[in-house]
């Protein structure tokens, strides 16, 4: 992690989703316009996906803004990131590294429990081209399943 830090520059924490992350969403995004693709209800999905295995975290800045929540679940060879939710203020101190963040996060979880792959599952195109072009993911099409992006780790 101490490479990412030196990437980023910005002061950050990454910690558990918890009732302080929950009210911080509450009063730092929701009257700013979540946006409607990644606007999940953070307490449901910890309550759905309760697997011990699970990887959650919320990312503060130094200033103790909340800048991202994401989950992720261990799933055979890989750890998918399933969720990710940004700040949506323009003015985030972590804007564009927040992705790098939770996947090098993610990245770490998987070596940790001997995963080989990570995998997300894009809500759009152009959240799949940003995997793909910035990130070096890769398309895993399965015929009859839903395709995934898939990166080495």
């Amino acid at each position: 992690m101490q490479n990412l830090r030196d990437f980023v520059k910005d002061e950050f924490k990454i910690v558990e989703i918890n009732i302080r992350a929950y009210q911080a969403v509450r009063d730092q995004w929701d009257r700013h316009g979540r946006n409607p693709d990644a606007d999940w209800d953070w307490r449901e999905l910890m309550r759905r996906y309760r697997d011990p295995d699970r990887l959650d975290m919320a990312i503060w800045t130094r200033s103790d803004r909340i800048s991202a929540l994401a989950l992720a679940v261990t799933t055979g060879p890989a750890v998918e990131l399933k969720f990710l939710e940004a700040d949506p203020r323009a003015d985030c101190p972590l804007r564009g590294k927040r992705v790098l963040i939770a996947l090098e996060t993610v990245a770490c979880y998987a070596q940790v429990r001997g995963k080989r792959e990570v995998r997300v599952r894009p809500i759009n195109e152009a959240v799949a081209s940003l995997y793909r072009d910035v990130y070096g993911f890769e398309l895993v099409a399965q015929p009859k399943m839903t395709s995934y992006l898939m990166r080495r780790v």
